[in-house]
């Protein structure tokens, strides 16, 4: 139902500073195709900070997919190895072909 990501202490500030306007948009457009941020949080443990935000899982009441996808925008080294079911960026083109 939800997703936890990491992010590093830069991401996390930036994150806090566009709350804000998120909050504003999510409440004007709730039909919005953003994901829906649950929370953003830091925990200390053994003097190490780690940061990560919550997320609702955009996949979760939908039928189930013929194809997955982790698309970042970057073409360099993003094949899925042999047996692996997510695809990645430069695995998108030859899928396309008919």
């Amino acid at each position: 139902r939800y997703l936890a990501k990491s992010m590093t202490r830069a991401e996390h500030h930036a994150l806090l500073q566009l709350l804000p306007q998120y909050c504003r948009h999510m409440q004007s457009q709730p039909r919005s195709l953003l994901s829906r941020l649950s929370g953003c949080y830091s925990i200390t443990m053994y003097g190490q900070t780690k940061f990560f935000h919550v997320l609702s899982n955009v996949f979760a009441d939908l039928p189930p997919m013929h194809e997955r996808f982790d698309l970042k925008g970057s073409w360099v080294d993003r094949h899925a190895t042999p047996g692996e079911k997510t695809r990645k960026d430069s695995d998108w083109p030859a899928s396309r072909l008919l």
